[in-house]
Parts: structure tokens; C-alpha cells; sequence
């Protein structure tokens, strides 16, 4: 199934390497770019998770995520954020303060742990934690 990432590539004197998140080593507030190779790309992980979204006062025009949002995503144990894209289900979009149950497609690193039905992380936009997720499916 083709999947709805997407990527900057480029290649340098180091090889291959694609952007693939932020960084955030000292707390959330200092984001940094970072690159991964491509050779530690497990690739697409796609899981069913629940979405929850904070009540967070916002500007006119901006009081909901539309259906194939691409947040930063930080897991616990993991030193940065990863790519993912996030289909809520049965709706097109998901209003600041809501829930709902969402198709999530990662892309994942070798390297990291795997993931596994209740982990939870957060969604955020740079340094702002806007959100939670919570896996109730790995799917194959």
C-alpha cells in the first residue's frame, strides 16, 4: 500500500540521508534538525491508535487538525521525533479538546524499541506538546 510520507533526501560526503524529524536533547524547548541515514530505516510501521488532542486556545481559523496531519511525534526511550502521517477515522477532521481512533503510519529506525500495543506519545508542533497517542494495534 503506498504510503503518504514523505521525505527530504539529499546526499552529502557522509552518504545518503534523509530529514526526518527534530531533535530535542535538552527538553522540548531546544529543537534541533537531525539526519538518519538510510540504512537504519526499518521502514513504514502503520498502527491503530487513540488521538487526543489538548484544549489549547488557538487563533481564528485554527481550531482543528484535518485528516493526514503530519505532527512531530516523541516517543518515550526514543532521542528525537520521527514522521508520521495520521488518518483519524470516520471523520475528516479532529477539533482541539476531542479524541478519536486514527490509522498512524510511522517512519521507524532499527534502532529503536519496538513498538507495542499502550505505549503512548506525544504529538507536538516544534517545541509545543499538543497532543497524545496511544497505540491499541500493531498492524502487520
Amino acid at each position: 500500500m503506498p504510503s503518504n510520507l514523505s521525505v527530504d533526501s539529499d546526499t552529502c560526503g557522509k552518504g545518503p540521508h534523509s530529514v526526518v524529524g527534530n531533535r530535542a536533547p535538552r527538553g522540548p524547548l531546544r529543537n534541533m534538525p537531525v539526519t538518519f541515514t538510510l540504512a537504519l530505516m526499518e521502514s513504514v510501521v502503520r498502527v491503530r491508535a487513540r488521538i487526543e488532542l489538548f484544549a489549547i486556545p488557538r487563533g481564528p481559523g485554527y481550531e482543528y487538525y484535518a485528516t493526514g496531519i503530519k505532527p512531530n511525534h516523541f516517543f518515550p526511550g526514543v532521542d528525537g521525533s520521527t514522521i508520521g502521517v495520521v488518518e483519524f477515522d470516520g471523520r475528516d477532521q479532529l477539533k482541539f479538546g476531542e479524541s478519536c481512533d486514527a490509522l498512524v503510519t510511522f517512519l521507524w529506525l532499527t534502532d529503536w524499541p519496538p513498538l507495542v500495543a499502550g505505549l503512548t506519545w506525544r504529538l507536538q508542533e516544534g517545541a509545543k506538546h499538543v497532543g497524545n497517542g496511544r497505540i491499541t494495534e500493531v498492524l502487520p
